[in-house]
């Protein structure tokens, strides 16, 4: 999100529909197809290509010739990744709502008229929550709900990474996204995770709301391949630490940072730190857990256990039983 908050005023009841995409064409259509089918149809959709070779640039020109509200955009220059074309397509959009779709998702005809008439009927909410339907090729060929759940802590379930909505379960008003400020385009991975703790941290304004399943959600797809890579190598778990550490700066900021959120968070660290271990990186694992302890997070005796625990990690013995003894530890 390039632009300086405040500095546009979005298009009253329009909902803008930011699609970072690359190389999924078919699943892209579908997604299309969804929103042409909307019976709120004071939508736009911001389809932001990320390098794709499979022919996407030249069919979104088609589109947009026969259809003005999908508007395609490439992106250029560095950072790739879904960050940066998330905070492209906010940087273009004029809608005062907007939701930021994967490529092979898909909306109910009702979903952006049932969300804009929740979010009018409310409008001291910065955003709003709904349900969602999983599928695996089709909507509706898996009869799994996943309801908008009110009255949870829902910045510890993230910080237990018990994610607990999905990236277009939430429709955004303009004004808090402006607020916000960017996506982080530096992470490899957890780019959600680290949006969304962070916007919880700062004290947005949300509710859950209980009508739906208006959206779908693909859970698997043959082949499936993400604009943001999912491999936990060095430099993805690199970016957890980071996703983590401004969890942890955003807490402390806006006082949010508890003793059980200081826990979670050293849990967070000592995963990365095992993660890193099991790929040989025995010097970059111990650092990681270093930082936990400089970071306020760990006593002094839970340091030593910590690093105990990533010192002892080859011997798969004693690294079972201190896992054994962590757990019960660390119990919330």
């Amino acid at each position: 999100m390039t632009e300086p908050a405040g500095s546009k005023a979005g298009v009253r009841g329009r909902v803008s529909v930011v699609i970072p995409t690359k190389d999924r064409l078919p699943l892209l259509t579908e997604a299309l197809e969804s929103l042409q089918q909307q019976r709120h149809v004071d939508w736009e959709a911001l389809v932001v290509d990320d390098g794709s070779q499979d022919g996407t640039v030249a069919r979104l020109r088609e589109w947009g010739a026969a259809d003005p509200r999908i508007r395609g955009l490439v992106r250029e220059g560095q950072p790739a990744g879904g960050n940066r074309c998330r905070n492209l397509g906010f940087a273009a959009s004029t809608g005062e709502y907007l939701i930021f779709l994967d490529d092979d998702d898909a909306f109910s005809p009702r979903c952006l008229g049932e969300r804009v008439r929740w979010m009018e009927a409310q409008p001291e909410l910065d955003f709003g929550v709904f349900p969602v339907q999983t599928f695996l090729e089709k909507p509706g060929d898996i009869p799994r709900v996943l309801p908008a759940e009110p009255g949870r802590d829902d910045i510890e379930r993230y910080l237990r990474v018990d994610v607990p909505w999905q990236t277009a379960s939430p429709l955004w008003r303009r004004s808090a996204l402006e607020r916000l400020g960017p996506w982080d385009e530096a992470l490899p991975c957890w780019q959600d995770w680290e949006f969304y703790v962070r916007a919880l941290a700062s004290g947005v304004r949300y509710q859950c709301f209980p009508e739906g399943p208006y959206f779908f959600h693909r859970v698997q797809t043959p082949g499936r391949t993400a604009i943001s890579t999912k491999k936990r190598g060095p430099v993805q778990l690199r970016g957890v630490e980071r996703a983590v550490a401004s969890a942890l700066r955003h807490l402390s900021e806006h006082g949010g940072l508890t003793a059980r959120r200081r826990m979670l968070l050293a849990r967070l660290h000592l995963s990365v730190g095992e993660q890193l271990r099991e790929q040989g990186l025995r010097d970059e694992a111990l650092a990681v857990w270093d930082r936990c302890k400089e970071r306020g997070l760990v006593s002094e005796a839970r340091y030593r256990e910590g690093r105990l625990f990533l010192t002892v990690w080859p011997a798969r013995l004693a690294r079972g039983v201190l896992r054994r003894y962590l757990a019960l530890r660390w119990r919330e």
